[in-house]
């Protein structure tokens, strides 16, 4: 058997798979701006959920793209949806990789499907969407690395302080330019203004409710085996066949693509108002935010 060959057994391992994956419920994991509209979209980052012993506003782990679905790479040790804990291994497909880049030209078609196939860093984070019909509702955001250099340098390096505080932080301004898979977030900044996170202790109170009954980062993490990986990355190498048809009928689209699909119009941003909290409200807010343990 060649080594592009799948075995029986290799192709109804990848049949259960397919299936698992058409049979989820969970079609709408990330809030994402629609893929084909440019503009500014305003958010709010959310602070670590502490009841979760989370030390982090946010989540890294990285993915392969094989075929149009996402898959995580099996050299990284982090807890899956169901709470199991998943001992790096190595990795087919970053071994493959890092056998074309040894062996391929710079810029050949080989050199650039390495760099397809690399392993992408993804950071998922906890947002407020202005404009939504339900702010109160926070939503899961998933970005790439430069957005989250971005971050970075903004709570690291900059005179803007803590954006992700609740009562005094800072809207966030997510400049898209372009659609599709190049758009660019380069001009993304924070608000000019510190601001509570919602100016009534009612919206507050309902907003935190919800907040911590969020599922946990790790509830989007779910591993196939190395030898799944291997066998995906093979169909994939092997070209157009009825299996492969079958794979691409059963794959999930991108995120981005699956958000165009909940998605379709660009949503209201909603200017912030300017509301002066009094110095009662302001206790009463201290109290609500202290109650919930932020």
């Amino acid at each position: 058997m060649s080594n592009i060959e799948m075995s029986n057994e290799e192709y109804q391992a990848l049949i259960e798979e397919m299936k698992k994956d058409k049979n989820s419920t969970r079609q709408r994991m990330f809030w994402a701006p629609p893929s084909d509209k440019e503009g500014t979209f305003k958010i709010r980052f959310l602070p670590p959920i502490k009841k979760n012993n989370e030390k982090m506003f946010y989540f890294k782990h990285r993915v392969h793209w094989i075929n149009g679905k996402s898959y995580e790479c099996v050299k990284q040790t982090l807890i899956d949806k169901n709470g199991n804990p998943h001992e790096a291994e190595e990795c087919p497909v970053c071994k493959f990789v890092s056998k074309l880049y040894e062996t391929a030209e710079k810029d050949s078609e080989e050199y650039k499907l390495a760099g397809n196939l690399a392993a992408k860093d993804r950071y998922i984070y906890r947002i407020v969407v202005r404009g939504n019909e339900d702010e109160t509702k926070p939503e899961f955001f998933e970005s790439g690395k430069k957005l989250f250099e971005t971050l970075f340098h903004i709570l690291t390096e900059s005179d803007f302080g803590n954006i992700i505080d609740l009562k005094n932080g800072r809207d966030f301004n997510l400049v898209k330019v372009g659609t599709g898979r190049r758009a660019k977030y380069d001009s993304s900044s924070p608000s000019a203004n510190t601001s509570v996170v919602f100016s009534s202790k009612e919206k507050i109170a309902e907003f935190l409710t919800k907040l911590e009954e969020m599922p946990k980062f790790n509830s989007f993490i779910d591993f196939v085996s190395a030898d799944i990986l291997k066998s995906v990355l093979k169909k994939y190498l092997s070209g157009d066949s009825e299996e492969d048809d079958m794979l691409k009928a059963a794959a999930s689209k991108p995120i981005e693509s699956k958000e165009e699909e909940v998605k379709t119009s660009m949503p209201k941003v909603a200017k912030v108002k300017e509301e002066v909290v009094e110095a009662k409200e302001e206790d009463e807010v201290d109290k609500l935010l202290a109650e919930f343990n932020f």
